[in-house]
């Protein structure tokens, strides 16, 4: 049989994760800014003395909700218009920490980036996670997430 076509998936819930989990991610009353058409801001990562989360943390981000597992073939977001976020899109089945493995990797990069995965993988959950921050324009570190839009198969 055919396989279906490549097209927009939806997004059930994006929320604030950590290195502990959804226990201490960045900002998580704005997680939802990240997926939704008519946010008013973006999502954005607290702000860090130091590129490397001010030596607090080894990362942070965003976890995605599909609803079900799907077939994801790449994701396109929009970062602050500062290069130099590292960042790697994560993808598994359960929103636990040790159960995630790298999917496709950005490095030095800012603005719309569009992250193909290495290979098609099922997954329900993504976890766009940054590992360098860039320079906020205000003498700080600091990312923000926008538009975020998932392609793959249902």
């Amino acid at each position: 049989p055919a396989r279906p076509p490549v097209t927009n998936l939806s997004i059930a819930a994006a929320e604030a994760f950590g290195p502990d989990g959804l226990a201490d991610g960045d900002n998580p009353e704005n997680a939802h800014y990240a997926i939704a058409s008519d946010a008013p801001l973006p999502w954005s990562t607290q702000w860090y003395v130091t590129p490397q989360f001010g030596m607090l943390k080894h990362g942070t981000g965003l976890l995605l909700d599909l609803g079900k597992r799907v077939t994801v073939t790449s994701v396109r977001l929009g970062l602050s218009s500062y290069q130099g976020a590292n960042l790697q899109l994560q993808i598994g089945n359960a929103a636990d920490p040790g159960h995630f493995t790298v999917a496709a990797t950005a490095t030095d990069t800012g603005g719309v980036v569009r992250l193909t995965l290495h290979r098609q993988a099922s997954a329900r959950y993504l976890l766009i996670w940054f590992t360098l921050l860039p320079p906020d324009g205000s003498g700080h570190y600091a990312e923000s997430v926008s538009g975020v839009l998932v392609n793959g198969r249902r």
